[in-house]
């Protein structure tokens, strides 16, 4: 027998399952008077704690989770929402009502190729957008999955 303990971790384990230690902390704990008595009272709290039954609460506590967790961001999104089609209105139109007159001229002179090249463009860029948009969905979807 050796002259210094075991941690409480080893005890606890060896009160657990004695497999896992090391021959030498077993033959320690054989021999001590003090660590049969400390792996005694951890083998009775573990088995009082199995005992115990299960906690179970009288409600849906992952539904309550979710929507405390998704409420404030969906308030969040409308609000943000909102704010940036203002923001975007406000951006678009007080220019072409200041600049109207003047606008009209400067797209009459266009060419079809250069309406037609600002289509293709705003179609890549929309196309590109609802992409990731899926893309992100997606592993969202995923991540609830697992």
């Amino acid at each position: 027998m050796s002259g210094t303990h075991p941690s409480d971790e080893v005890l606890q384990q060896y009160a657990l399952d004695s497999v896992t230690s090391t021959p030498g902390e077993i033959d320690h704990i054989r021999n001590c008077p003090v660590c049969r008595e400390a792996v005694a009272a951890y083998g009775m709290l573990a088995t009082a704690l199995k005992e115990q039954p299960a906690p179970a609460f009288g409600f849906d506590l992952a539904a309550s989770v979710i929507a405390r967790l998704g409420a404030p961001r969906e308030k969040k999104r409308k609000e943000g929402g909102a704010l940036t089609g203002i923001l975007i209105a406000l951006i678009v139109l007080v220019p072409a009502w200041l600049f109207r007159k003047s606008a009209y001229f400067v797209f009459t002179d266009m060419s079809a190729i250069f309406y037609w090249l600002l289509l293709v463009a705003a179609g890549i860029a929309v196309g590109l957008f609802l992409l990731r948009l899926h893309r992100k969905y997606q592993d969202v979807i995923n991540l609830i999955n697992k």
